[in-house]
């Protein structure tokens, strides 16, 4: 199967952004970006089978093959230069620097070697934090994301601009109306079913089964209440952020309601008035429409 680079591409702890520190006027980023490397892949993706595990990319392949010819270089010589080399990283569509794991790594050695066991004492937990962050694999389970954070998860979304999110799971409970009755922040990534029971538990005044009613609400937490990202620090904190969010939704939807009685009740007030002058145009022009008496003083009503 044809391999390809990733469309989002987001980083972790020792990814550095290539296009951070270096020059966007050398050379080789000038010719990728001359180069149109999916009309390349597309010339190569006749070569490969439709099943299978994905391979290297096309323009990782491609792009040694150029600059092994650029360079004259061998091929041990050209891989050798791409791992030190940020510019032939770039040019093979490399987004970030992947050196930095391996100082972290040296570092944190150096430090547990260089420290006594007094002094490491006050930094135990921190250097434990450390070495769990440079010793996890990409497929291990209970990763680290953030070091200022290490409770935050990472939530898979399906997709496909935005397939991972970090941060913690909450669960939100609403009425017919709209209004939520149960918010709760769970710690790690439980499973949806698993937060429901906890749900039920709150003072929730009705049971709302539909998935489909709660996407809106969400959507208006995360955008328009500060649910979208957290400042607070801590399990407490990811509490805290998600019953205020939904409190702020309460008072706007409050708000909103009060609104739409007071428009509902002046739309009434002004159907009423039309009617009124309705009734009055009618009348003129039903005396319009009836004949002038020939005794203008009897009638003098009529006048005007």
């Amino acid at each position: 199967m044809v391999g390809k680079l990733p469309q989002t591409h987001q980083l972790d702890f020792f990814q550095t952004p290539l296009v951070n520190f270096i020059d966007m006027d050398h050379e080789l980023v000038q010719l990728a970006h001359s180069i149109n490397w999916e009309s390349v892949e597309q010339d190569f993706a006749g070569y490969f089978s439709e099943n299978g595990r994905p391979g290297v990319p096309v323009r990782k392949m491609v792009g040694l093959l150029l600059l092994k010819s650029l360079y004259n270089l061998s091929d041990e010589r050209v891989v050798a230069q791409w791992r030190e080399n940020p510019y032939f990283q770039y040019f093979t569509g490399q987004k970030a620097l992947r050196r930095m794991r391996t100082i972290a790594r040296a570092l944190v050695n150096d430090l547990a070697r260089k420290l006594t066991a007094a002094q490491r004492e006050p930094y135990k937990d921190l250097l434990l934090l450390f070495c769990a962050v440079i010793t996890q694999e990409r497929h291990d389970k209970n990763k680290i994301y953030s070091l200022h954070e290490p409770d935050v998860a990472c939530i898979s979304k399906g997709k496909e601009g935005k397939p991972y999110e970090y941060g913690n799971k909450s669960s939100i409970a609403k009425t017919a109306d709209g209004l939520v009755v149960g918010a709760m922040a769970f710690e790690g990534n439980p499973c949806d079913g698993h937060t429901l029971r906890d749900q039920l538990k709150q003072k929730a005044r009705r049971k709302f089964r539909q998935r489909a009613g709660i996407e809106p609400v969400i959507g208006h937490l995360k955008k328009d209440h500060r649910m979208l990202r957290n400042y607070l620090k801590g399990t407490r904190g990811d509490a805290i952020n998600t019953m205020m969010a939904a409190a702020g939704y309460n008072l706007r939807h409050w708000i909103i309601k009060r609104e739409e009685e007071l428009l509902f009740a002046l739309f009434c007030i002004l159907e009423k008035w039309a009617m009124v002058v309705s009734l009055f145009r009618r009348r003129d022009r039903w005396l319009a429409l009836q004949p002038v008496p020939r005794n203008v003083e009897k009638y003098a009503f009529y006048k005007g």
